[in-house]
């Protein structure tokens, strides 16, 4: 009897250790900033230390697929977790990659800083990477959607830009990607990826570069805007559309003249700065909040007084787009209301149309629909 209760304490002190292990595990884990598993438990992160100019510098996405990507990321003090933000990423040029040290892209480019200026709900990423090829373009795409999977990002807010070897990256990205991106900024650069992709989605590339830049010359930008607007020609697109698609921004001398700026490749300095620019790159967020008007209609359908069931029809302002949602009530139908005529929406944005049905009896519907990109809800 007594071997039995030294057996039973020997074990409960061993259980007890197990348990004290994993309290120091965890506690180990949040000290050393061990990778905690993102939601989708594909990815782990290791949150950085330190902060530069408010940014949360040398974060590690842990990609299985990608290997270790580094980053810098700015929240806004208006970020809750739930509020459907922005997203900006801005790629850097060779003096900023992480071999040249860390927060280097942030200590000699001003894209990330002075974007803070054009939206107040926005987060911003500025990745730190190893080169200009295809490994950086591949991270850069697993790091974007790591955050639209994980954070309150707005899908139809993501902007870009790439300066000089960034450029190069982002090229790739856009011939791999780029219905992630809203619009993207060319800045003293070359285009190095696929031109087609970026025709079939639509997104919109700005291209500025100094006449005479030192490393590049303009050639390699005026060759890429020519080769996307002859596709964009050959897909029937007139010449107004396209101009909303491409932009070829080529700067002659007198624009850096008086600047301080002695060599046209640093254009980087003045093109962040250049509203102009800037105010182009972060335009969908001012256009969207036009919206579309959609004017709606109640019908009952022709079983509607066997069945119960209705139709609303919807026509978008100005356009001969058609869309119809079905409801369905506990009764035959004699009449519906609708507690609106017509709605504007953004694109995206989501509204609840209530419905009064005739008679008392039937059950009252919420309808909830969604605008898509054509003006026409899903």
């Amino acid at each position: 009897m007594k071997s039995e209760r030294m057996v039973f304490k020997l074990e409960k002190k061993s259980r007890n250790s197990l348990v004290m292990a994993a309290i120091a595990f965890c506690i180990m884990a949040c000290c050393f900033q061990i990778p905690v598993f993102s939601k989708s438990a594909k990815a782990t992160i290791t949150a950085g230390k330190e902060y530069y100019r408010e940014f949360l510098v040398d974060n590690v996405l842990h990609s299985p697929e990608n290997g270790d990507i580094h980053y810098h990321v700015y929240f806004p003090d208006s970020y809750d977790g739930k509020k459907k933000m922005a997203l900006y990423v801005t790629l850097p040029g060779y003096q900023g990659l992480y071999f040249q040290g860390v927060a280097e892209n942030l200590k000699t480019e001003d894209f990330a800083f002075e974007a803070k200026k054009y939206n107040k709900d926005m987060v911003i990423l500025a990745p730190q990477l190893d080169d200009w090829g295809e490994t950086s373009a591949e991270q850069t795409i697993a790091l974007v959607e790591y955050f639209l999977d994980n954070y309150p990002i707005d899908p139809a807010k993501v902007f870009i830009n790439g300066y000089s070897g960034g450029g190069e990256t982002l090229s790739l990205v856009l011939g791999k990607r780029p219905e992630l991106f809203a619009r993207a900024l060319m800045c003293s650069s070359q285009w190095d990826g696929d031109y087609e992709p970026v025709v079939k989605a639509r997104t919109p590339v700005y291209f500025v570069i100094g006449e005479s830049d030192e490393y590049y010359s303009s050639k390699p930008f005026r060759a890429a805007y020519k080769k996307l607007q002859g596709l964009y020609q050959k897909e029937g697109l007139p010449k107004k559309e396209i101009k909303k698609l491409l932009v070829l921004d080529v700067k002659g001398s007198s624009y850096f003249k008086g600047t301080g700026i002695t060599y046209q490749h640093g254009g980087g300095w003045l093109f962040c700065r250049d509203k102009k620019i800037m105010n182009w790159l972060f335009a969908p967020a001012q256009e969207k909040a036009k919206g579309n008007t959609v004017k709606l209609k109640a019908a009952l359908n022709k079983a509607a007084k066997k069945n119960g069931k209705a139709t609303i029809t919807a026509r978008i302002k100005r356009t001969k787009v058609k869309a119809s949602s079905r409801i369905t009530v506990d009764t035959p139908v004699r009449r519906i209301t609708l507690n609106r005529k017509s709605v504007s929406l953004k694109t995206g944005q989501k509204f609840t149309l209530k419905t009064t049905i005739s008679p008392k009896k039937a059950a009252v519907k919420k309808v909830s629909c969604k605008s898509s990109n054509g003006g026409a809800w899903e």
